[in-house]
Parts: structure tokens; sequence; C-alpha cells
């Protein structure tokens, strides 16, 4: 009977044991400060990591993917929102757009520019071909620094971030003050090449070509044309001893634009001469003649105030700095160049007007 009771408590005594085992964790609230218990910090700890393909997968950088880094553009390194930062751990995700972007094509040349110990090759590159091209036209005139025809390679398109990647190397290159330029000074980067010497010489376009026709066109009216046997570049006193003294003399005040000292005669038959010199006390010599009527005065070819038009077109149409228009009966013709030629107003289709000299003397 004893052993039969002694039994029953131990099976009831193991019951209770499972059902404690058995319960989750205690409803009651931890108290604050309290640590958690023993399950819960298990349960924290073992939730679960990212899959093993996932954390085996390294972030691609933009070196890794054989995009070069960009240049230093001399106003510190690029920078912006997702670009790589060892600080952050942030990697660049790079696709093809992003790769097209680091890359673009530059435009070059080369060619002498001007120093007071002498001329010195520098290359230059423009983001646009048109640009490039242009620079090329300034190097076949000259100026502003530059050797007049001085090309050494003609237009060549490279592909790089910066032209310093691509020709010799970063810091070979500075940015040009021109806004999207760069120059490297004292070499040309450019490999020679066969087609620059045509390059060079095909650059010349035909707005050149024309401008430098209507500039010999101009010397030459200033040199052969008169009116009245008044020629351009007549001494003071040789236009006195054919004309004698003018009616009116304005005062000598010197052009800020050449620096030379000029003043207007004015005689009483429609005749006006523009005089210059190189100082206030002169000598003068005749820059420009202006005839106007009542003046009988003509030129060379007999075209005087109140000629036709047809006469006008007759006598200077190889001269002519543009064709002249049928419908336009009063526009000014200029025969010679806007820089220095003879120009002839109309009105009503007649000779209104004639000037030989500079345009704006």
């Amino acid at each position: 009977m004893r052993t039969h009771a002694s039994a029953l408590a131990s099976a009831l005594a193991s019951a209770l044991l499972s059902l404690t085992v058995g319960c989750g964790p205690s409803s009651e609230k931890t108290p604050a400060g309290a640590a958690p218990a023993a399950s819960s910090q298990a349960e924290m700890v073992a939730k679960p990591g990212p899959p093993a393909s996932a954390a085996a997968t390294k972030p691609v950088t933009t070196e890794e993917a054989g995009v070069p880094a960009p240049a230093s553009d001399g106003e510190g390194s690029p920078s912006g929102e997702g670009s790589p930062s060892e600080a952050g751990g942030v990697a660049a995700e790079v696709t093809g757009d992003a790769a097209a972007e680091a890359a673009r094509p530059w435009f070059c040349l080369c060619y002498d520019r001007k120093l007071a110990t002498g001329d010195e090759p520098l290359t230059a590159c423009r983001e646009s071909e048109a640009e490039c091209h242009a620079l090329e036209r300034r190097v076949a005139k000259g100026g502003r620094g530059i050797v007049k025809g001085s090309m050494l390679r003609s237009c060549a398109k490279i592909t790089a971030v910066r032209p310093g990647e691509a020709l010799g190397t970063v810091d070979d290159w500075t940015a040009s003050r021109r806004p999207g330029a760069w120059i490297a000074l004292g070499r040309c980067l450019l490999p020679e090449g066969d087609a620059a010497a045509a390059a060079a010489a095909a650059m010349v376009d035909e707005d050149e070509i024309e401008e430098e026709r209507q500039i010999a066109n101009g010397g030459k009216i200033l040199e052969t044309e008169s009116l009245g046997g008044i020629t351009w570049g007549m001494s003071d006193k040789e236009a006195i001893a054919k004309l004698g003294e003018p009616a009116e003399r304005d005062e000598v005040w010197e052009e800020p634009a050449t620096g030379d000292f000029v003043q207007s005669w004015t005689y009483a038959d429609g005749l006006t001469l523009s005089m210059k010199g190189a100082s206030l006390e002169g000598p003068q010599s005749v820059s420009g003649i202006s005839l106007s009527a009542p003046s009988t005065l003509k030129t060379v070819g007999g075209l005087g105030i109140g000629g036709s038009r047809a006469d006008a077109i007759r006598l200077y149409r190889e001269l002519l700095v543009s064709a002249p228009d049928p419908e336009a009966k009063d526009e000014e013709m200029v025969a010679g160049s806007y820089y220095g030629g003879l120009f002839i107003s109309f009105e009503g289709g007649s000779v209104s007007s004639l000037y030989l000299g500079s345009n704006g003397e």
C-alpha cells in the first residue's frame, strides 16, 4: 500500500515539472533596469543573418570595373551623393550609363604661342569639334598670342575623362580660362600624322578667302582711285596747293581707337577732307574724301553726284563687296572692302554721295 502511494506521488511530481518547463516566459513585465530572461536573450542572438550567397557578394567599385577614376580638375576631388567613401563604406554601383559618362570625346590640336622669350608649342583641347575647328581658323590668322600659321597638329579626337589620361600625364595639363577647355604648355602631345598638313591647308574657309579678297580690293581702290584728283594719302600741303584753303577747319582731336590726331576740312562746293596726323601739330595727310551736292568732282572712271546706279555697277562690278540687288535702288554699294574703299550712296536710284577712304574715318 505504501509502495503504491509513493509511486503515485512521484508521477504527480513529474507531471507538475513538465507543466512548468512547457510554459512560455512570464507575462509579467520586467522591472526597469532588470536583465531580460535567459530565454529572451537567446532568442535575440539567434536571429537569422543574410544568406551565404549575399554575404559573399562584394560591391563593384569603379576601379574594379575598369572605369578610370576622374582626374582632379584643380578645384578639388570630385564628390557628390552616392560617391565612393572609405569612411562610409559606400561602393559605387557601376552601370553601362555611368561608364559612358566617365569617358567622353575631346578634340585637340597643337600650335605655337608667342612669348617674350620666343615661340612655344602647346596642346589645346576643346569639348566639341566645332570649337576645335574655330581655333584652327584663329591659328591660321594669328593674333592674341597665337603665332600666325603655326599649326603643328590639326584637330584630332581622343576619348578620356580628361585629356591628360590619353595624352601625356595629368600633370601636363591645366584647365584653360576658357570654360571646358584644357591646355598643355611647352609640348605638342598629339602624334604626328600625314593628314596634319592637309588639314591645316584646308582650314581656311570661304569666309576668310572672301575677306582677304575684299581687303586686297580695298587696297587697290585706295591706291588707284581719286575724287577730282584728290587721292587717299595726299599730304596737307599737296591738298592746299590743289584746292586752296578750306572754308572751315574743325579742331584737331585724338582718335581713341587709333591714336591718330584727326581733323575735318570743309570746302564750299560739297567737298570735305578727313585729315590725320601722328601729332597735334602735324603734318597731316588725307585719310578720307567725301563728296555731296553740289560737287561736280568725279572718280577716275567718271562717276559723280547724280550718276546712275547702272554706271556705278558697270564701273565697279568686279570690286563690289556684294552683288547689287536690282530691286534695291537706294542700297549703298561698297567697292573694295569695309576696311577701305569707295562707298557709294544713292537716292532715287542716283548717286547722292561718294566717300573714298576707310569706313569709320
